[in-house]
């Protein structure tokens, strides 16, 4: 049709002729000026019209903003001719907004008129205009009309009835609350049409009522979608020869259709159970690659779709199938199109796990490491989701020291989900909880600044034990404290290594065979290369230290003096407080109440596991942003079935090891497992319940007698300009009595402001 509009044409030329932006940029601004000029003309004829909206449409389509035309473009919709309406109808698609259609509500009756005057073709211009822009005006103004032409009450064409399908699909999916049960009666008379347009119209359509309405609401269907994917399989001329692809009938459909089987839970009737295990076993039994690439593709399409299903359904596929299925797959994760592996890969994890599909992927484990270190890091992270869900006892071992010689080499963006998961595996399946330490702080060495905090404050929580249970093994922190030792014992340590030396080795560092002095040489080497947070840490490991041993106590104090001055304010006030602790007169005889060893955590922790929350928080991120159509809910559940392990699965290693001694009586105290910060609340400290009497209950300072100073307009003024103004020196408040100077340092987000008040002396 564009090449009918001469002047259009020669536009798009001009357009495409330009050598750089700013040369499109001034033809677009000269065309702009001329179509002013013919809007301007009252008269302007109908051709002109359509040709001026249609440059718009262009102009647009580049990405300039198009602020004018909107009522010239609307104008089209009511005219009698085709080509008039598609620029109308286009226009409004394209560079309407749902704020600027309110102040044109009069094309309502233009679109009803063209929904209900029987032209198909002004018909299917109004819905298809209506499912790109389903604004909430449209959407409750014709959402009735629509339907009615959609469950075929109106006797319109399959040409009309499978757009109306599709546009009522956009409106459930825009606003779900559109959707009436009335609606329903027309869903099997939908799936019994003969046109396969209407049918994978209908398919798509309940695909988003599931997800955005409820699966309950194809309950009724689910026998007919059966039979009738039954017809194509089993009778492949069942619909025109026009639908036969490569001697495959309707494989889109197919694919729908089987998506549909999908979302649907299995049904109660045993004989459609029947019916649907005989299907599938038909589809899968009937795949053969060959030399048609095509042929292969739709194929794989439709077999694929068919292993979801039989994943789905689970206990209701027979062995014989469930083995085919295996074979198929794990065949298919050894070849060499990518395409293939990453779907076959993908279907391994949907399958239901049962010992015969843990022993086959422990068989082709080399052939998924092989996959694993692919350059396409969607195969890769596909490899390492089978190598998670179908681990089991027997198997965790050899994975786990597989995916540790992995994350050597893993690309930074899969390096996250690896960590994590090599930490689940090791802590759900490890027979000893020695074992699950090495491979924490083989995880510590290997990925370094990477790990995230969740990693050494979970084996923190594991060495210190859990309420309910048993006081912390001593042999278990032993060792603990043995191995993040010689971990730390190098040139250069990362931070997560250096907060868990820090916490291991002030709270069991009388359980390291070496002195206390050695213990303090090694921790205050990584000191100047930490975070403030991991300062802060250390600084409370040497204060237990000073309190544990009088050989590090000077050194300590010396060390801890310098940090007194530090820019940070909790590193200054721990420095500050911790050396006016150790030089007071009652230290030796408090600091066992002081330094108390941190009392366990409580029973639930064991179970609440901090890393599993934070790979489940991943996936759903990961999950939601490449919208996978499917619910939040759905998404969580979906983690949840395999990576959620159940509470008594969980730490099955650290179970065992946290009820074999007495227990203890649990002991108050508060949060250090977050950088070991100072208890805000007074009374949540140890020190309060065994000495409340030292606590004053009332404010020292009643709050009411605080006065504010009135500040001059001028001060006021002189703060107003410093503040915009990126000053780092100024004064901000002076009269007759004081002078007060502020001066400030940033470096990107943390900085320091100091505040000098100078005194005047009496004039």
């Amino acid at each position: 049709m564009a090449g009918t509009i001469t002047g259009l044409t020669l536009f798009i030329k001009r357009v495409r002729a330009a050598t750089n932006s700013e040369e499109e940029r001034k033809c677009v601004d000269k065309e702009f000026a001329k179509i002013r000029k013919y809007f301007a003309d009252k008269g302007i004829s109908p051709y002109d019209r359509k040709k001026c909206v249609w440059k718009l449409i262009y102009i647009a389509a580049l990405g300039y903003d198009v602020n004018f035309g909107h009522a010239e473009a609307l104008h089209l919709l009511s005219s009698v001719k085709y080509s008039e309406k598609l620029a109308g109808y286009t226009a409004m698609s394209l560079l309407f907004t749902e704020e600027l259609l309110e102040t044109h509500s009069y094309i309502l009756n233009s679109i009803k008129f063209d929904l209900e005057n029987g032209n198909e073709h002004s018909q299917s211009l109004v819905l298809c205009a209506l499912a790109n822009f389903p604004t909430k005006v449209f959407i409750e103004s014709f959402a009735d009309i629509v339907a009615k032409i959609a469950f075929g009450g109106s006797g319109n064409t399959f040409y009309v009835q499978k757009r109306a399908i599709m546009c009522l699909a956009c409106f459930v999916k825009k606003n779900p609350s559109v959707y009436q049960e009335s609606w329903e009666e027309s869903y099997p008379g939908l799936l019994q049409s003969r046109s396969v347009g209407v049918l994978t119209s209908a398919c798509s359509y309940f695909l988003i009522c599931g997800e955005k309405v409820g699966v309950k609401r194809l309950f009724p269907i689910a026998d007919t979608i059966v039979s009738l994917l039954t017809s194509i399989v089993e009778t492949p001329m069942v619909f025109s020869s026009d639908y036969i692809y490569y001697g495959l009938s309707c494989p889109w459909l197919q694919v729908k259709l089987l998506r549909l089987l999908h979302l649907l839970p299995p049904p109660n009737k045993e004989s459609t159970r029947t019916a649907i295990a005989g299907l599938l076993s038909s589809i899968i039994s009937q795949t053969e690659v060959g030399s048609s690439v095509n042929r292969n593709n739709v194929e794989h399409a439709i077999l694929f779709e068919a292993i979801r299903v039989a994943g789905r359904y689970g206990k209701y596929v027979s062995k014989g199938l469930a083995e085919e299925i295996q074979g198929i797959l794990f065949k298919y994760i050894r070849v060499r199109e990518p395409n293939i592996r990453y779907l076959a890969l993908e279907a391994v994890t949907a399958l239901e796990p049962n010992a015969e599909l843990l022993k086959k992927v422990n068989e082709h484990r080399n052939a998924i490491l092989v996959s694993l270190r692919d350059k396409d890091l969607s195969i890769c992270k596909r490899a390492l989701n089978v190598l998670f869900s179908l681990c089991n006892k027997e198997s965790a071992e050899g994975i786990v020291s597989d995916l540790l010689d992995y994350l050597k080499e893993a690309d930074t963006s899969v390096r996250d989900e690896l960590i994590l998961k090599i930490a689940l595996l090791a802590e759900k399946y490890g027979d000893s909880i020695l074992w699950y330490i090495d491979v924490i702080i083989k995880i510590l060495e290997v990925a370094g600044s990477m790990v995230s905090d969740d990693i050494w404050i979970r084996i923190s929580q594991v060495v210190t034990g859990f309420s309910g249970g048993a006081e912390g093994n001593i042999e278990t922190q032993r060792y603990a404290v043995n191995k993040v030792f010689n971990a730390l014992n190098t040139a250069h340590a990362d931070e997560p290594l250096i907060k868990l030396g820090a916490y291991v080795i002030g709270e069991y560092g009388e359980l390291l065979e070496k002195s206390s002095a050695r213990q303090f040489e090694v921790l205050s080497r990584h000191f100047y290369g930490c975070s403030p947070a991991g300062r802060a840490m250390l600084l409370s490991a040497f204060a237990k230290m000073a309190s544990k041993s009088k050989e590090v106590k000077r050194a300590v104090v010396e060390f801890v003096e310098a940090s007194r001055t530090h820019w940070d304010l909790d590193v200054q006030q721990r420095a500050s407080e911790y050396v006016a602790l150790i030089n007071s007169k009652n230290f030796e005889g408090k600091k066992a109440e002081l330094f108390d060893k941190v009392p366990m955590f409580p029973e639930s922790f064991l179970y609440d596991n901090i890393i599993l929350k934070s790979l489940r928080e991943m996936q759903l991120k990961k999950l939601e942003e490449t919208k996978m159509g499917r619910s939040k809910v759905q998404i969580e559940a979906s983690i949840a079935q395999k990576s959620g392990p159940e509470k008594k699965e969980v730490s099955e290693a650290l179970g065992r090891e946290a009820h074999k001694s007495k227990p203890r009586k649990e002991k108050d105290g508060y949060d250090i497992y977050q950088t070991m910060s100072l208890p805000t609340a007074t009374s949540s400290h140890p020190f309060h319940s065994r000495h409340p009497d030292k606590f004053t209950p009332e404010p020292t300072v009643d709050p009411t007698q605080i006065v504010a100073l009135r500040a001059p307009k001028e001060n006021a003024e002189n703060w107003k300009k410093l503040i915009p103004i990126k000053a780092k020196e100024g004064n901000i408040f002076e009269n007759d009595v004081i002078a007060v100077t502020l001066k400030a340092e940033f470096h990107k987000f943390t900085g320091k402001v100091i505040l000098k008040f100078i005194g005047k002396a009496d004039k």
